[in-house]
């Protein structure tokens, strides 16, 4: 099977990015548009960028998770990050660095578009408007964050809070255990 995976939220911890930069309690957050919290355009261009993400720490688990899931699936990161040129190269080799397997890595393409060409049967995804989206046409694993606990129930989807949750759901050997 071919799973998708978001980065920022589900595999990077861009929460305490957005805490240490904007000096924002990340538990305040509950809309996934930052200018919402009054963050300007601007100061959201100053902070997406390679330093960021370079600096941003993997959620718990999620590089131990990923492996064994790879074991079964093939891995496929599909992120919105489009914000400079070296993009994708930098978030490569982050994902390297942080221990995560991976078959493939989209960076800045539409993930409905790359959903239906790679024929991904689940994703992993925390930003609402996507997880609207995509759950028209796939699978959806909603990782839980403070930007998406007001989703109600969608048809395709479940709810994970943390990587072990989703590590048994899509391992066979892990959901005795």
């Amino acid at each position: 099977m071919k799973i998708g995976i978001d980065i920022d939220g589900v595999v990077a911890d861009i929460s305490n990015s957005i805490k240490e930069f904007f000096n924002i309690n990340p538990e305040k957050i509950k809309d996934y548009d930052l200018t919402k919290q009054g963050i300007t355009q601007e100061k959201l261009i100053e902070f997406l960028n390679p330093q960021t993400y370079k600096n941003m720490e993997p959620i718990k688990d999620a590089a131990e998770s990923i492996k064994e899931i790879s074991k079964y699936h093939q891995i496929y990161f599909i992120s919105a990050r489009n914000q400079y040129k070296e993009v994708k190269e930098h978030t490569i080799q982050w994902l390297q660095n942080n221990g995560f397997q991976f078959d493939k890595v989209y960076c800045g393409e539409d993930k409905k578009k790359v959903v239906q060409k790679e024929g991904i049967e689940f994703i992993i995804e925390d930003n609402p408007s996507e997880i609207k989206r995509l759950s028209q046409i796939t699978r959806v694993i909603i990782f839980t964050q403070t930007w998406n606990t007001n989703i109600g129930y969608l048809k395709n989807t479940t709810r994970a809070i943390e990587w072990g949750e989703i590590k048994r759901y899509l391992c066979p050997n892990e959901k005795e255990q």
